[in-house]
């Protein structure tokens, strides 16, 4: 390198380069890095590469130039990986000069999207009707909840060890008479309120009114509060 009259620095652009792929993959696409001058005479210059996995050419030249770089993923395991490129001139006041490099090397894995919450692969509804505690023990042996609903004006004993095992309460009717009920405006005061009333003030239950559910079996009409 005899040029006695080179440029005061080196430019390079861009100061850092970013590659993805994916592990077991195709190698990425060389990148560019352009080497400029801060002046208006060449100069001589030599690089060296910090990572096994990274490649440029040329190795030599002088400025202005336009190197490639490129990335072997071969044998490399998913992660992030980070390299450098270093620049030498005697005659710049700004070298050693270093561009870096990173490679992002992702797993070689399908990806799909969930529809299901927590992406699990579906979901299961399970509900005990009448205060009956049945599957109770399976239900928690396995990991699962379910909404276990009462008639009547009290609640089950076991209903807030119930709830405290993760299951929902829910509601029904104070009886399964429809008869009971004088019309859409009895249903309410006379069916409904008391038997969600046993429910949240028999069991450790939020009362919410507007979200239970509550069904007459007997003529088929459901009705949401």
């Amino acid at each position: 390198m005899s040029d006695t009259t080179g440029p005061d620095a080196i430019v390079l652009f861009p100061a850092s380069l970013v590659s993805n792929s994916i592990a077991g993959m195709n190698s990425p696409p060389s990148q560019t890095l352009h080497v400029l001058p801060e002046g208006s005479n060449a100069t001589a210059w030599d690089l060296i590469t910090y990572a096994p996995w990274l490649q440029v050419l040329p190795q030599s030249g002088a400025v202005p130039a336009d190197v490639s770089v490129s990335i072997n993923t071969s044998g490399l395991s998913p992660g992030v990986y980070t390299g450098k490129i270093t620049f030498t001139s005697d005659m710049v006041t700004n070298c050693p000069h270093t561009a870096g490099v990173t490679l992002v090397l992702n797993p070689n894995v399908p990806v799909k999207v969930s529809t299901w919450r927590g992406a699990h692969n579906g979901a299961m509804s399970v509900s005990v009707d009448d205060g009956w505690g049945a599957y109770f023990d399976n239900l928690v042996r396995n990991g699962f909840t379910g909404i276990y609903v009462a008639n009547g004006t009290i609640a089950p004993s076991f209903y807030p060890a119930f709830y405290s095992a993760g299951i929902d309460l829910g509601g029904h009717t104070a009886s399964h008479n429809c008869a009971a009920a004088p019309g859409e405006a009895g249903w309410a005061p006379l069916e409904i309120e008391p038997n969600i009333k046993a429910i949240c003030t028999q069991t450790p239950e939020p009362c919410h009114p507007a979200a239970w559910r509550n069904e007459c079996t007997n003529c088929g009409k459901r009705c949401v509060l």
